[in-house]
């Protein structure tokens, strides 16, 4: 089968990561694949970073204007030729043998519609997310634990009437919501009755986001909790779970209050409050 994967990039930082995931398609054990790249930077230096690589494997290049990674990923949807489609971050890589394992379970498993995995550390610990340990089939609860856009792969045909990713959910997107796009867009995947499975074993590298509590941390809760909030409301979640997604950070401030973590314990009231912003403010 052959897999289309579309990786939106902004930020003239992101080239050497984009060469990264560029290297690691390389030696992938399945080669039918086409990389779709959608530049939403001003210049087009990407383009000459990616001058050699053209020759190597698949390579679509895209310019697009409208910033915001959502906006880019249904931009590079139109220019999808594949059976399965899926979208890498810019800074994520893959193991070797991910696209033949996903590709054996499609095979394998003809009446799913998507499957999802998680995200690895370069000693392969989680990260980015409290992952689900277990696998099993997404559905309306458990979507939050088992789903994130670089790991997810779905059948193209399932997505023909389906709803594009909402550009006014996730990074670069022009509203206060940076965050939780891709919980979204499965969470519209379901309410379509579309199947989609999680497996841990499927596996991603995509480096903690986070790795010190500083500063910069505390822009990134900022910028990312209100995104959660929106997608609770737009889903229209019981009180009960927004409650608990409300809890969980509120009961982190007070647990590294009491042990003096002081940036820590801020980290976890912004997502508090971030979360709580979020909902209140959605219609």
């Amino acid at each position: 089968m052959k897999f289309s994967l579309i990786t939106s990039t902004l930020g003239e930082d992101r080239h050497d990561k984009i060469v990264r995931l560029i290297h690691s398609l390389i030696k992938q054990k399945h080669q039918d694949f086409e990389l779709i790249i959608v530049d939403q930077n001003e210049t087009s230096k990407l383009k000459v970073t990616l001058e050699s690589y053209f020759n190597e494997i698949n390579l679509i290049y895209l310019k697009h204007d409208q910033r915001g990674v959502s906006a880019g990923r249904n931009f590079g949807f139109r220019y999808v030729s594949g059976e399965i489609v899926s979208f890498p971050d810019d800074d994520c890589w893959y193991p070797d043998i991910l696209l033949m394992s996903v590709n054996t379970w499609f095979l394998n498993n003809i009446n799913w519609d998507a499957l999802s995995g998680c995200t690895i550390d370069l000693k392969k610990n989680l990260t980015t997310s409290r992952w689900d340990k277990n696998p099993g089939e997404i559905h309306k609860f458990n979507v939050w634990r088992r789903g994130i856009t670089s790991s997810i792969f779905l059948r193209t045909y399932a997505l023909a009437n389906a709803q594009g990713f909402d550009e006014t959910l996730g990074p670069g997107a022009d509203s206060p919501w940076q965050c939780s796009d891709e919980t979204d867009y499965l969470l519209n995947l379901l309410s379509q009755n579309k199947k989609l499975y999680y497996d841990p074993e499927v596996k991603v590298y995509h480096l903690e986001p986070i790795t010190q509590y500083d500063q910069q941390a505390l822009a990134r809760a900022k910028r990312y909790a209100p995104g959660t909030g929106r997608v609770l409301k737009k889903h229209s979640y019981p009180f009960w779970f927004v409650a608990i997604a409300l809890l969980r950070p509120i009961l982190g401030t007070l647990y590294y209050a009491t042990k003096m973590q002081g940036w820590r314990a801020k980290f976890h009231w912004l997502i508090f409050q971030g979360r709580l912003n979020g909902w209140l403010s959605s219609k």
